[in-house]
């Protein structure tokens, strides 16, 4: 149940676009350079090495090559760990991938099932252990992802954009009544009007029936 895709460029709840800029860049390096506790050369340059890394990753992940941007965003995560703009951006390309993972892994579910109706029972079962297999794959990352988010969420309690994807993310997860939770804040700390209002009206009805549903199934 998808309520609102993830790219390269993010409509925000309040109606902005959440995007990198060089003022974004400077910020981080300057977060990156400070608040360390070993020597004065040392912390300078795994800052300088994070950040480069931070930017090739968005550069990476740009370009369309999101396993690559994941992986640099990880490396300069590990280099400098803690940085909120490093991980909420990390987040949102795990997001990315768990989508798309999630989608291919329903398109091989789908191409099972026809398999099955035309008697090729061999061919059916390979399709679903691949479809699986990135059912899996989209967890894992879903999950990466919800970690980076509530550190973001802590470090950044006004912003909209974090409990949105923290609504995405909880949805992909099954848990319909924290995805509704956290769209909710999103709502009331973005404040959206129009259309958008509506949509994301929409969203909140969609979870609160699935959440229903899920209850009369445990029930059951």
């Amino acid at each position: 149940m998808n309520l609102g895709g993830t790219g390269t460029v993010q409509p925000s709840v309040n109606g902005g676009y959440s995007v990198r800029t060089p003022i974004a860049l400077a910020v981080l390096v300057v977060a990156f350079s400070t608040g360390c506790n070993t020597t004065p050369k040392e912390p300078v340059e795994r800052a300088r090495k994070a950040v480069e890394l931070y930017k090739e990753g968005v550069a990476e992940f740009n370009e369309g090559k999101i396993d690559a941007g994941i992986a640099s965003l990880k490396k300069a995560n590990e280099i400098q760990p803690g940085y909120t703009l490093l991980r909420y951006d990390l987040g949102r390309m795990l997001l990315v991938r768990a989508e798309r993972t999630d989608a291919d892994s329903m398109r091989g579910a789908e191409a099972a099932k026809q398999l099955r109706q035309s008697g090729k029972h061999d061919e059916a079962r390979q399709k679903e252990d691949e479809a699986e297999n990135l059912r899996r794959q989209a967890l894992v990352d879903l999950r990466e992802a919800q970690q980076h988010f509530l550190w973001a969420a802590e470090s950044w309690p006004h912003n909209a954009n974090v409990p949105y994807f923290l609504s995405i993310v909880y949805t992909g997860l099954g848990d319909f009544a924290t995805a509704r939770s956290y769209l909710q804040r999103a709502i009331d700390l973005g404040q959206p009007t129009g259309a958008q209002r509506e949509k994301l009206d929409r969203a909140l009805e969609i979870l609160e029936q699935a959440e229903i549903h899920q209850k009369r199934l445990s029930e059951k």
